[in-house]
This record gives C-alpha cells, sequence and structure tokens, in this order.
C-alpha cells in the first residue's frame, strides 16, 4: 500500500487522503457487489477495500516492467509487489471466489492517484499468465467483468483460440 501511494504527482499523505475520499463514497456500489448483507460499519469496510485495492493496484502495476517504470515508486526500498506477484499461492488466492474485490474501486483509485488510464483487466490478464506483457495489448470483455474471478472466466470464453 506505501509503494502505491508514493507513486504518481502527489505525495503518499495526499494520496491517501484523496483515495480514502473516493472508496468512502462508494458505500451503496460496494456493498451493491456482494450477495450477502455484509455486517460491517461503512468505516471498517471502507478501510478494508482501501488496503486491499492499493495491495491490488501495486501488485498489477508490479508485474508490469513498463508501467512500473512509468508510474515509479518513491518508496525507499520499493515494496514488495514484484516478488509476491510471482508466487502461486498469492495468484490462487486472488481468484478464489471469497476474495474478490470489485474492479472499478481500483479503476477509480488509480484515476485518482494517476490522472490516467491503468489498464486494470489488462494488467490482471498478465498477471495472471494469460498473456506475456511482450504481446500486451488491451482486453476489453464483451461483458463487464466485477472482479478477477469473472474476468478470467470472461476471457476464456470470448476467445477461443487465445484464451485456451
Amino acid at each position: 500500500m506505501q509503494s502505491l501511494l508514493h507513486r504518481g504527482p502527489k505525495g503518499p499523505e495526499t494520496n491517501l487522503k484523496e483515495c480514502m475520499g473516493v472508496v468512502m463514497g462508494l458505500e451503496k456500489e460496494v456493498r451493491a457487489n456482494y450477495a450477502d448483507d455484509l455486517k460491517l460499519e461503512w468505516n471498517d469496510l471502507a478501510n478494508i477495500m482501501l488496503s486491499d485495492a492499493c495491495f491490488l493496484l501495486e501488485l498489477l502495476i508490479c508485474a508490469s516492467k513498463e508501467l512500473n517504470q512509468k508510474l515509479k515508486s518513491r518508496l525507499e526500498p520499493s515494496g514488495p509487489g514484484g516478488h509476491v506477484g510471482k508466487k502461486e499461492e498469492v495468484l490462487v488466492d486472488l481468484l478464489k471466489l471469497q476474495n474478490q474485490m470489485p474492479l472499478f474501486i481500483l479503476h477509480k483509485l488509480s484515476d485518482q492517484i494517476f490522472f490516467e488510464v491503468v489498464p486494470v483487466e489488462t494488467l490482471a490478464l498478465n498477471l495472471f499468465g494469460y498473456f506475456p506483457e511482450t504481446s500486451f495489448k488491451c482486453f476489453t470483455p464483451d461483458i463487464l467483468s466485477q472482479h478477477f474471478l469473472e474476468l478470467v472466466n470472461a476471457y476464456i470464453s470470448d476467445d477461443g483460440e487465445e484464451g485456451a
């Protein structure tokens, strides 16, 4: 999270404050993304969403050599995102149904920090090994993916030849 907050043109304190403001304004959308009623107070859930979303966004950026260099973190030493993203158990855990982060949160936070489009879906498919960064292309599924598991399923079913 710290490594992500040290990226972009603003400082980490400003990024944290602004990102928390973004997440705080998303209660209705966040709760609508879960089938079960989440019994957490919104402040607690917003903190979890912010921490998890920053972790995931940092992981996705670190998995892209080009984007990691372009959006370089000023944190020294840099965060462990590059190493964590190579661990199979982490990747498997990110696809478990109970661990699904709404992708719109990642989009909103990246917009807030970087003022530019960070191709979350493309970076996620790259992280999961569906196509290497050398053949990097933007993947836009026909259906709007709500989370990583749905994204991977959309990619696999969207293009039988490449998805295989």
